[in-house]
């Protein structure tokens, strides 16, 4: 059990008699407590987490408090590590307007913008050679021929498309939203990425506003400097890694026969898209 007072005493901005209350965050996906708490103290919240060491490396190297929680101190305690951001209180995408997904995704294109191509962090966080090696051990589990051509031309397409800052887990309760904008939270898979990564993930996880994604994204594409000659082009590649982290998903449920659809569906998209990144 995880002796929190031992945690909280090993922090400089936490003192103990002004702590009033602390609270487990629930897990979204099952419902139990998982090691991250919201702290009160008689002045501010803070959210505490026990993380890997790259998550830490992700705040520290990339995240400035615009667009993800204020970063404040970490700590080892027994060999664990744990960080402190500020809280912000606000609704997930689960159930969303289009107004909140047009600041989760300006709080995204400001964040791709600041690192794109950025060469120096290209080691920090989770990495790109971490992220492609885990890809590549997921299509040894296929089995099928067809399959099998249709990930190693997405793999293809992951090597060769530029990178930048992006959430390899940005589902629609990673992405908190209030009337002053939207932050993208737990960081745990992020780094130097190919760049539609991010909204991919959130498309393949938000069938039921894939439209009104898929429509604000027309807007905002444009405002993603390195691609505002190429926003058509941006979209298309968008679209195909969607389709495919779709049946990487659907890989590990071994929903084969929905799977197959979405591979098919993915190669035509590619014999039929001509572009050039």
């Amino acid at each position: 059990m995880t002796d929190l007072k031992h945690i909280i005493s090993k922090l400089v901005i936490l003192h103990p008699d002004q702590i009033i209350d602390i609270s487990p965050f629930k897990s979204v996906e099952d419902g139990e407590d998982y090691e991250v708490w919201s702290i009160k103290t008689k002045s501010q919240k803070y959210v505490l987490k026990k993380a890997k060491n790259y998550e830490i490396e992700v705040y520290s190297s990339f995240l400035d408090g615009i667009s993800a929680p204020r970063f404040i101190e970490s700590v080892n305690v027994d060999g664990d590590n744990y960080f402190i951001t500020e809280f912000f209180d606000g609704a997930d995408l689960c159930s969303c307007d289009r107004q909140s997904l047009k600041k989760a995704l300006d709080a995204l294109i400001y964040l791709q913008n600041k690192f794109w191509n950025n060469n120096s962090l290209f080691n920090a966080g989770y990495s790109f050679e971490k992220s492609l090696e885990r890809r590549i051990e997921r299509g040894k589990f296929l089995n099928d021929s067809r399959l099998e051509s249709a990930y190693s031309d997405y793999l293809s397409l992951y090597k060769s498309l530029p990178k930048t800052l992006c959430h390899d887990d940005l589902l629609p309760f990673n992405v908190l939203v209030n009337d002053r904008g939207a932050m993208l939270i737990d960081w745990e898979f992020a780094g130097i990425l190919p760049y539609p990564t991010s909204l991919a993930r959130l498309l393949a996880h938000t069938e039921e506003n894939m439209v009104r994604i898929n429509d604000v994204f027309l807007e905002v594409s444009a405002q993603v400097g390195p691609l505002e000659k190429e926003a058509e082009k941006a979209k298309r590649a968008l679209v195909l890694m969607e389709s495919k982290k779709k049946a990487d998903v659907q890989l590990w449920l071994y929903d084969t026969e929905k799977l197959r659809g979405d591979i098919e569906a993915a190669d035509e998209s590619f014999r039929r898209a001509d572009f050039d990144l």
